[in-house]
């Protein structure tokens, strides 16, 4: 589908159609969400023990796709005398190649599944304290990371004179710091648990706001934007190795399903809030909102793991 959204594209560029290049982006961007169940699938696939390490290998790869995106559309916008077909083009071969790898997954066996148990109704699934721990930690760590990164470039180069070359290099250790955590995250989830690496995303959320907070260098930013990215990991990573605590085998899909739509659903609503923020109420009003919401995440977990110890100790 990604493929043929992107002949469509092509088409509508040779032919000056903005509206079929808007509907070809909307395809795109509804194929993304197939792609985002991909890190379930791979801890299905493995043993529990293994489960932050296989999600760890599925975010490397984010740093690959970070530098590769963005490199293939400046190859391909010059290829045809219309610009940017080429980079479509290219974008429907890498969809293509991608077809091809997922011809050789295979899905765990049914045997491996329990189905003992009837599936229960999301009402009941969503009277579970640490579901709601899970789809929050990720809502957060995906809305807040998108709200603080989309004004970032605004912040800097239109209200701060800095130039574009650097922006772009704040930008890029922000990508890079979102995925490198990746390589140590099951080291942490195995020593200081799952709650605990959520914690820490936190603490790096509050840090670099405070970094932020406290000036508008080139230092400032770069070191602020490296935070986000580590939190952003910590939350995101967390609750998804969380959520599966919290439903069947034969639950899973929907829940899951549940979980992606109230993270994406965040994340689309940040980003076109950030624009209007940036603009109406500045920075610094910004960064407390972000502020007031971790800290209200933060008590949040804080109960939920203090209700965990006390069922444990019952």
């Amino acid at each position: 589908i990604s493929a043929f959204a992107c002949l469509f594209i092509i088409y509508s560029l040779l032919n000056n159609n903005f509206l079929g290049f808007c509907i070809g982006l909307i395809i795109i961007g509804s194929t993304f969400a197939s792609m985002q169940q991909y890190r379930f699938a791979a801890i299905e696939s493995v043993r529990v023990e293994k489960r932050a390490q296989a999600i760890s290998v599925v975010l490397i790869s984010g740093i690959a796709a970070a530098f590769l995106g963005p490199e293939l559309a400046l190859i391909g916008k010059d290829w045809f005398e219309t610009r940017f077909v080429g980079s479509f083009a290219l974008m429907a071969g890498t969809s293509l190649f991608s077809a091809l790898l997922l011809l050789c997954f295979k899905n765990i066996r049914l045997a491996q599944l329990d189905f003992s148990n009837p599936p229960r109704s999301m009402c009941s699934i969503v009277q579970q304290l640490g579901f709601w721990v899970a789809i929050i930690s990720g809502s957060i760590g995906f809305g807040i990371m998108t709200f603080v990164m989309s004004a970032t470039p605004i912040s800097m180069h239109i209200q701060n004179g800095h130039s574009l070359e650097m922006t772009k290099i704040v930008m890029q250790a922000h990508i890079a710091t979102m995925f490198l955590p990746s390589l140590v995250t099951s080291w942490i989830v195995a020593r200081i648990s799952i709650e605990g690496m959520m914690a820490i995303g936190c603490i790096a959320y509050l840090a670099s706001f405070a970094v932020a907070y406290d000036g508008h260098t080139a230092i400032h930013y770069i070191t602020s934007l490296s935070l986000l990215g580590i939190g952003w990991n910590f939350l995101f990573i967390g609750g998804t190795l969380l959520l599966p605590q919290f439903y069947l085998s034969n639950e899973r899909f929907k829940v899951q399903s549940l979980n992606d739509f109230s993270i994406f659903t965040t994340q689309a609503a940040t980003s076109v809030f950030a624009g209007l923020a940036i603009f109406n109420w500045g920075w610094h009003v910004m960064l407390a909102i972000s502020t007031i919401i971790t800290f209200l995440f933060v008590i949040f977990l804080g109960y939920y793991q203090w209700r965990k110890l006390k069922s444990l100790s019952q």
